[in-house]
């Protein structure tokens, strides 16, 4: 959890096992609870950051972070869109990670 301590961070939550009908994703800054998403006893939910923090050496110091999309990932996001790769990380020209996360977020919320 402490890739989501100073709030500035994005996760997607969910869970791994579900009793039902699997419907459960959200989007946190924050820290969360096994029980964020579903009370039920083996839907624990859990946390998928978008940056990852490099070190953690106090709880006041500023982390630096690296992005927890995989090389391999925006190799594939990038060939779906037909986009170079660019920047820092390889990702998609014109492409920002909260872009890919909140794609990413909508697909999990989109109707088919």
């Amino acid at each position: 959890m402490g890739n989501l301590r100073d709030g500035t961070n994005l996760a997607l939550c969910t869970n791994r096992q579900v009793n039902s009908k699997f419907c459960h994703v959200g989007v946190t800054r924050g820290l969360i609870t096994d029980c964020t998403l579903s009370t039920a006893t083996k839907e624990r939910t859990y946390a998928f950051p978008l940056y990852l923090s490099v070190d953690s050496d106090s709880l006041l110091h500023r982390e630096s972070r690296r992005l927890n999309l995989s090389p391999g990932f925006l190799v594939h996001v990038a060939t779906a869109l037909r986009l170079k790769q660019a920047g820092e990380h390889g990702l998609p020209a014109g492409l920002t990670p909260e872009d890919i996360f909140h794609y990413a977020y909508a697909v999990f919320h989109s109707p088919g």
